[in-house]
């Protein structure tokens, strides 16, 4: 890594840049900045545009971008830069967490996973999606295992079934009491069911049978 001195950073920045290693950046931010100026953390006071010029940025530093964003990026993966970084908008690609109401105008949707059965098993992880579709084989009893329940979690499957199916749950999918699902008789009948959880353990089904 190249070091600069002050004056260095100063002439091609326009900028001013402590000896300590940490520096706040005051003069015109319009510059692009080399990844190797960098050494800990920046401090952009203007709102202007900054850039980096480099094709991934591995740090652990934290940028804020002055009135333009009030949060810290915290940079500890492959960040890729190669236009002006303005915000935290999406697309978003990861896990997010939010605290407090979320009001969204327009249509909430997710994607829809097709589950295969294999070896008359068909895995539903509750981690992947919460729609679900999937085809019973002939002739045969699917085994459902439901895997990575989490609380407040609900998802759909959509069933079609084959000639003579049946179906079976993993331990953990609770059903009402002397009515446990039966696939709908007949091949290619469509059947719903709803799986709900509020723990990560158990999982509570209903099912409504032969949309028509």
């Amino acid at each position: 890594m190249a070091i600069y001195t002050p004056a260095q950073l100063a002439s091609a920045s326009n900028a001013t840049y402590t000896t300590n290693g940490v520096g706040d950046i005051t003069g015109a931010t319009v510059r692009s900045l080399n990844t190797s100026w960098i050494s800990s953390s920046i401090l952009v006071s203007q709102t202007g545009s900054m850039s980096v010029l480099s094709s991934s940025y591995a740090a652990t530093a934290s940028v804020l971008l002055g009135s333009v964003v009030s949060a810290s990026y915290a940079l500890s993966s492959s960040y890729a830069l190669n236009a002006t970084t303005a915000n935290n908008g999406f697309p978003y690609v990861g896990n997010g967490a939010i605290t407090g109401s979320l009001n969204i105008t327009g249509s909430a949707y997710g994607n829809v996973v097709a589950v295969s059965v294999s070896s008359n098993t068909a895995s539903i992880n509750l981690a992947a999606g919460n729609f679900f579709t999937v085809t019973l084989s002939n002739s045969a009893t699917t085994f459902f295992n439901v895997t990575n329940p989490l609380p407040g979690v609900s998802a759909n499957l959509i069933l079609t079934t084959g000639t003579v199916s049946t179906a079976s749950f993993s331990s953990n999918v609770k059903q009402p009491s002397g009515s446990a699902y039966l696939p709908t008789s007949g091949s290619g009948q469509i059947d719903a069911l709803s799986l709900v959880a509020v723990d990560s353990s158990n999982v509570y089904l209903v099912a409504s049978k032969k949309f028509i």
